[in-house]
């Protein structure tokens, strides 16, 4: 019973990147027609100008850093497109954290037919969380 609950915990970390890549395409290649347009904070939402969020001011040439860190470390904080990739990376590497350490654990049979059939669980929950969120933010 014990190991189920640390396998829903790894597909709900795979499902939590899909959504997450689900918005970062969404703002990236349907910002205009999806629902993140109609929100007020342009300069957050909308990827073809929020990328500039990371100067001081890039429009007149001021290309220093906003704050210290905001166009590496801190890069999360100036848009929403890096704050969903941060999202979806963060989600990847604690899905990954928590079956290194079930496999340390041995709680995972180190059969191929296993891994194989856990590894394409996960692309099917990554892909449903990411056409699940995706879709829903197209259609509204």
């Amino acid at each position: 019973m014990k190991k189920l609950k640390v396998y829903i915990i790894i597909l709900l970390f795979i499902f939590i990147a899909g959504m997450a890549k689900g918005v970062s395409d969404t703002l990236q290649f349907h910002y205009k027609k999806s629902v993140f347009a109609e929100i007020e904070n342009e300069q957050w939402w909308n990827p073809a100008i929020s990328w500039k969020n990371k100067y001081k001011d890039y429009d007149n040439g001021d290309k220093s850093e906003a704050y210290l860190g905001s166009r590496s470390l801190f890069v999360w904080r100036t848009d929403a497109w890096h704050l969903a990739q941060t999202f979806e990376t963060g989600a990847w590497v604690f899905a990954l954290l928590v079956a290194i350490r079930l496999a340390y654990l041995g709680a995972i049979r180190k059969t191929w037919s296993s891994l194989i059939g856990f590894g394409a669980l996960s692309i099917f929950v990554f892909y449903v969380g990411f056409l699940f969120l995706y879709g829903w933010l197209l259609v509204l």
